[in-house]
């Protein structure tokens, strides 16, 4: 399922309106100094994939809907293990290691995907230590 239809079905099933995520989204978007207005005719284009939402605004979403940002966004291991390798330090820290030339390469929204991914993969090896 595309992040559009995720995100519809979110609404949806928080019985929410276009306007009421609108009208959330601006309060938080101002709270955190973001400054990013949307209208309902944004998120209508996001709902319908005519556009896709930035990162900040994925953030913002996730927040106001309660769904996760993995499972918009679709990120799973192996796509990540793909890019990078995490490795748990001795002193309870954790590298993610990138080569410059795949870094470079990866469009902003998988870096998204990619960072959150390494973050939940982070706590979980921390849990097993």
């Amino acid at each position: 399922m595309d992040i559009g239809k995720k995100l519809k079905k979110a609404r949806l099933e928080l019985k929410m309106q276009q306007k009421h995520v609108v009208e959330k989204y601006n309060i938080i978007s101002a709270d955190i100094n973001y400054n990013k207005t949307i209208t309902n005719s944004t998120l209508s284009n996001w709902e319908n994939n005519v556009y896709q939402p930035d990162p900040d605004s994925i953030a913002i979403l996730c927040n106001i809907l309660n769904i996760n940002a993995n499972d918009l966004l679709e990120i799973d291991k192996v796509k990540r293990d793909k890019y990078c390798k995490t490795i748990l330090l001795d002193d309870g820290n954790s590298v993610a290691i990138f080569t410059n030339e795949v870094w470079n390469n990866i469009p902003i929204i998988e870096k998204m995907k990619l960072l959150d991914s390494i973050i939940e993969e982070v706590i979980k090896l921390k849990k097993e230590k």
